[in-house]
């Protein structure tokens, strides 16, 4: 139960997720780099995100700027800043997601903890488990893992930096997983414990 735990909670914290559809400029961004201008491409997302600090939890991530921001505080040992996509239309209820959580270290060993997490996923009938690996991040050990349970698909990082474990994970309909997979990526690869 304490292997889920550590995944549940994140998860019931980001089910306000999701929505959209695969978008033309996915399509338009990889012609362009097909024909050879991904260096501007890639100097233009730079500048249109902004670098979210966590002082008390010790990391930093990049964040596009039309991004929503939400943080919530659970105390001495447990934090979560959420990052949404913008709105697509006026009855865009529910939103692609970007979660990074913050706890002290939990009792368990780390490799076991997530032995048990991978077997548990992989296992349940409910969940389709598309894969783990074993990471490094910001110097510190951690895995990987992709799955879909109700139709949503997680993109999963779990890190092991000493006192704290971090999880950065993105969430989206399995329907629109890559409409902002671009963006999520760039934000876990900006991801950095201090």
């Amino acid at each position: 139960m304490n292997k889920l735990k550590f995944v549940i909670l994140p998860l019931l914290l980001i089910s306000l997720v999701l929505v959209g559809a695969w978008c033309e400029e996915e399509s338009s961004r990889r012609s362009r780099r097909d024909r050879g201008e991904q260096e501007e491409e890639e100097e233009e997302e730079e500048e249109n995100y902004l670098t979210y600090k966590s002082a008390k939890w010790e990391f930093e991530i990049k964040y596009p700027e039309d991004w929503e921001k939400e943080e919530e505080d659970y105390g001495p040992s447990e934090f979560a800043v959420v990052f949404l996509t913008p709105p697509e239309d006026e009855d865009d209820e529910a939103k692609e997601n970007l979660l990074v959580y913050a706890s002290t270290a939990q009792p368990d060993d780390f490799d076991e903890l997530m032995a048990g997490l991978i077997a548990d996923l992989s296992g349940d009938p409910s969940v389709t488990f598309l894969g783990s690996s074993k990471i490094m991040i910001s110097g510190y050990p951690g895995y990987k893992a992709s799955y879909i349970y109700d139709d949503i698909r997680y993109l999963h990082y779990f890190i092991n930096a000493g006192d704290t474990w971090y999880q950065v994970l993105y969430v989206a309909l399995e329907s629109t997983y890559s409409k902002y997979l671009d963006q999520a990526e760039t934000m876990i690869d900006s991801f950095e414990i201090k």
